[in-house]
């Protein structure tokens, strides 16, 4: 009899520990995703706060690696999904400005401005886009207009190739080409 009744008490206490052990375990788990769940979360406030294209991507980039890592530890995050596909988004937009900030430097500004376009929908509320954009736009438009007005001076029309030169100086006051022309 007493061995019957240590054999229980031990399968008892097997089950205690064992049971223990699973509990103590998963709520680690649980522990560890919200913990990324918070990483994801704070670096995400920073990106938004940044204002260096390069430094953006980066922190996106973590933030999607922490909100997969809560995912991967806790299916039912629904907020760490959530933050997988705003990175995931705001990722693809940051390399399309990245990209043309490059094309940019390499002199390829049509090539700029449609990566920009592309992702303007998305980010055109952004202070630093619109910082990257607007002198792209007004150094297009400038481009353009050196050819419209050397057109006009070509035909004789000082006086519209001049008031184009003036207004298009208006939005690149340092454009050596219009400067040039005027």
């Amino acid at each position: 009899p007493n061995t019957a009744l240590i054999v229980g008490i031990s399968a008892v206490l097997l089950l205690l520990i064992a049971g223990t052990t699973t509990f103590l375990y998963l709520n680690q788990r649980k522990n560890e995703a919200q913990s990324s769940l918070s990483l994801a979360i704070s670096t995400f406030a920073t990106a938004e706060n940044e204002q260096d294209p390069e430094k953006i991507l980066k922190n996106y980039s973590l933030v999607k690696d922490y909100a997969q890592k809560a995912l991967n530890l806790d299916k039912s995050l629904s907020q760490a999904k959530e933050f997988v596909s705003k990175a995931d988004s705001l990722l693809n937009a940051w390399r399309n400005v990245v990209d043309a900030l490059k094309l940019v430097k390499e002199g390829k500004f049509d090539e700029a401005m449609e990566n920009l376009d592309r992702v303007r929908p998305i980010l055109g509320d952004r202070l630093i886009f619109n910082q990257i954009y607007a002198p792209l736009a007004n150094r297009l438009s400038a481009i353009q207009n050196v050819e419209i007005a050397k057109a006009l001076i070509q035909k004789g029309d000082y006086k519209r190739a001049l008031l184009l030169i003036e207004s298009a100086l208006e939005g690149d006051p340092e454009n050596e080409q219009l400067l040039a022309l005027k």
